[in-house]
């Protein structure tokens, strides 16, 4: 595609499967790691097709997704807030192939710093196990679990294994107020708009943030619903 402003400049596409250096399998597998059959299969339309993609009527533009939201490390703070959010995705109406999604959250130096821990496959005994696992490694002030829908026996049973492993766990039952989710999801907006938001470069923040790009169109939205959670907990804290 040429460039008639400028003459030396022209643009070629092509896809990840024309290099035939690759390996027979190289495409697919990193169709599979961009989160096949999210949001129309964006993330790999671009980084696999090299095409711009951008869906109708999605609730947040391309210009809130670019290279700047990454970061590969967080900050090192030792005055950092953290909490994490639990979306079971076993909610009424919950859709077929939900994920369990743990966002993990730090507010440090103006920003929030979120990384999404996901699973499509987690029974409760599996989220509640992982659970105590992300409380050990990332120490969060507070522990969100989603009050409706069995809230409650989740709490109950991550407080019995939280005593057992001698760990403190500072849970906090998050209700949803009977406000609808996508209500409750667009209240990210001004952190997004106002370029407050950095993603941890994981393949699991990868899928979560596809969900985000494609909202509220995407096939699942357990990312931004439990990423909200986890802004509301900080809100609610009078930390943001």
């Amino acid at each position: 595609m040429g460039d008639a402003t400028n003459p030396n400049v022209a643009l070629f596409q092509c896809s990840t499967k024309d290099n035939p250096f690759l390996p027979p399998d190289f495409y697919d597998s990193l169709l599979l790691q961009y989160g096949k059959g999210e949001g129309g299969m964006l993330r790999a339309m671009q980084e696999l097709e090299g095409k711009f993609v951008c869906v109708e009527g999605a609730e947040w533009g391309p210009e809130n997704f670019t290279d700047r939201v990454w970061c590969e490390e967080w900050p090192v703070d030792d005055q950092a807030l953290k909490t994490v959010m639990l979306d079971s995705s076993k909610g009424i109406g919950g859709k077929t192939g939900d994920y369990s999604c743990f966002t993990k959250l730090m507010y440090s130096r103006g920003k929030l710093w979120v990384e999404f821990d996901m699973d499509n496959a987690r029974n409760a005994s599996g989220m509640t196990a992982r659970a105590i696992e992300i409380q050990q490694e990332f120490k969060s002030d507070w522990f969100g679990v989603e009050a409706e829908f069995g809230g409650n026996v989740m709490v109950d049973d991550l407080t019995n294994r939280a005593e057992a492993a001698g760990i403190l766990m500072p849970l906090v039952l998050v209700p949803t107020n009977g406000v609808q989710k996508e209500v409750r999801i667009r209240k990210l907006t001004p952190y997004l708009t106002q370029d407050m938001i950095r993603f941890k470069n994981t393949e699991q923040t990868k899928i979560g943030v596809t969900q985000m790009e494609s909202f509220p169109h995407a096939q699942h939205d357990d990312a931004p619903d439990s990423l909200e959670g986890a802004v509301r907990i900080l809100n609610e804290s009078g930390a943001i």
